[in-house]
């Protein structure tokens, strides 16, 4: 009986765990609009495929890098 309930009380919290954010967007959604919103390209990670999207994509920023400082 109290192995049921332990097994039960698991799925519950894995559930809980895996469940998606209230507003509706998936992690990917949110990643990409913030980083499209800064000015860059978000991109996968070639060879990336961990569970979680902040560790399989990039937001890649292109253009003007940082500038020398003025010396004299």
């Amino acid at each position: 009986m109290r192995a049921a309930l332990l097994f039960a009380s698991a799925l519950i919290l894995a559930g809980c765990a895996s469940a998606p954010s209230g507003d509706g967007a998936s992690e990917y959604d949110r990643l990409a609009a913030d980083c499209k919103a800064r000015g860059g390209e978000f991109k996968p990670i070639p060879g990336a495929h961990g569970p979680h999207d902040a560790a399989n994509y990039v937001c890649e920023f292109k253009g003007s890098g940082p500038s020398a400082p003025a010396g004299g």
